[in-house]
């Protein structure tokens, strides 16, 4: 995974912000998991924001306002709107679980 997780601008803001809501989001989480049968989260599960002036990646994040437009471009990201969601297993590739949504710069 690029750099983008570490890239995040001002992200301890943004943790104090979404603190009390990240609660619920982890309750679901393991609600889900024991549903679906794995009981035990094997690894650490990590909030995923994107910060400004990275260029657009749909692997990674998804456009907020697409609208349908599919054309691949090299669009600056201007904010996260909404918080991704990703796993991290010991020293492995991170699994996106949720793409967090992003705010792209037009041209």
């Amino acid at each position: 995974m690029p750099s983008l997780l570490k890239s995040v601008g001002n992200a301890e803001n943004i943790y104090k912000c979404a603190a009390g809501k990240l609660g619920s989001l982890f309750a679901s989480a393991r609600r889900l998991n024991k549903m679906i049968g794995e009981d035990v989260i094997s690894g650490d599960l990590m909030v995923m924001i994107i910060g400004g002036g990275n260029l657009f990646d749909g692997k990674y994040m998804e456009n907020a306002y697409a609208r349908g437009d599919a054309r691949p471009t090299q669009r600056t990201v201007i904010c996260t709107t909404d918080l991704g969601l990703y796993e991290r297993k010991g020293t492995g590739e991170p699994k996106i679980l949720l793409k967090p949504k992003v705010v792209l710069r037009d041209i």
